[in-house]
């Protein structure tokens, strides 16, 4: 991610079981083209990708090419589990500023576009301004904590989807000899009982 995902590895970590390996690549002051362009290992469906990049296009008038690049890395890594971050809103300037206006037309946009890929979520980077530094561009140790608290959350749930074990059917009725089994009954049958019926 930019700056905006600074020290956030640190604190998944902890906030994630052994189990997982964090590993953060920060870029501030980065363009999204910068941070998808990123050079990383080989990812798998075992891995999760927190994708954090954005508002400094959206400050320079760029965010439907930040949203494009996005798109792009979520179309390259369709084996991986991937949680778009959302632009935070900028409290170093008036909630009526022109930027701040194009931070939700980001967000409203990013939201649509990632609706094809059913293996990208989008996660909000909405906090009040207590969670921000006095400047107000960037959140504060408080802010970092909520937002990976929320981001392990995601983690913990997709990886949960994933291990839900399958439900073994039982073997309705054995096979006996001479007994031609309808095709209701063969798609009940473990494949063990297929086997040793057909062999």
């Amino acid at each position: 991610g930019d700056s905006h995902a600074r020290g956030s590895s640190e604190i998944l970590q902890e906030n994630l079981t052994r189990t997982f390996q964090v590993t953060g690549i920060v870029k501030p002051g980065a363009r999204a083209r910068d941070v998808t362009n990123t050079n990383v290992e080989e990812l798998t469906n075992d891995d999760m990708v927190v994708l954090w990049a954005g508002s400094n296009d959206i400050s320079k008038n760029c965010g439907n090419e930040a949203i494009k690049n996005i798109a792009s890395f979520a179309n390259k890594y369709k084996e991986t589990n991937i949680i778009a971050m959302e632009a935070p809103h900028r409290y170093d300037l008036p909630s009526w500023s022109c930027v701040n206006k194009e931070v939700s037309n980001f967000n409203r946009k990013l939201k649509k576009t990632m609706k094809i890929f059913s293996h990208v979520t989008v996660l909000a980077a909405e906090l009040e301004h207590i969670n921000h530094t006095r400047h107000g561009l960037h959140f504060n140790y408080s802010g970092k904590r909520a937002i990976c608290g929320k981001i392990s959350e995601e983690v913990q749930k997709k990886l949960k989807k994933k291990q839900q074990p399958a439900i073994p059917l039982q073997d309705k009725k054995p096979c006996t000899t001479g007994e031609a089994p309808t095709d209701d009954t063969l798609n009940t049958w473990s494949r063990e009982t297929r086997n040793s019926c057909f062999n």
